[in-house]
């Protein structure tokens, strides 16, 4: 298993910090998410839980695709630890832009159209 890369850790949270005081949003102590965002990260082997694609070690800030990103599964909520999941930034820039829908109607069409991995 990868070296928890702890100086990371705390840049995404700083990042989310950052963003919850810039839109008002709620959010928990700056402890608390460095705890949440490490479960997460073992407990998912440091690894998407959407993609299972490992995050890049030296890129865990917005630096690339595979970066380790803090999504707000509702918005609204903020970055409080009930409402956080750790998953690469492509996902959660995915997630927030178009939503459940849109990616079940994309899904569901690429299937229709035989343009499926398998």
């Amino acid at each position: 298993m990868p070296k928890i890369r702890t100086k990371k850790i705390y840049t995404i949270v700083d990042g989310a910090i950052s963003r919850a005081k810039k839109k008002n949003l709620p959010c928990d102590s700056r402890k608390a998410l460095i705890a949440e965002v490490t479960r997460q990260m073992l407990k998912s082997r440091f690894r998407c839980p959407y993609t299972l694609m490992p995050y890049e070690r030296n890129a865990m800030n917005g630096g690339s695709d595979y970066s380790a990103s803090i999504d707000k599964i509702r918005p609204e909520l903020g970055y409080v630890v009930s409402n956080i999941r750790v998953c690469s930034f492509t996902v959660n820039r995915v997630k927030n832009n178009k939503g459940y829908t849109f990616l079940k109607m994309l899904v569901t069409r690429m299937e229709e159209l035989g343009e499926t991995d398998t």
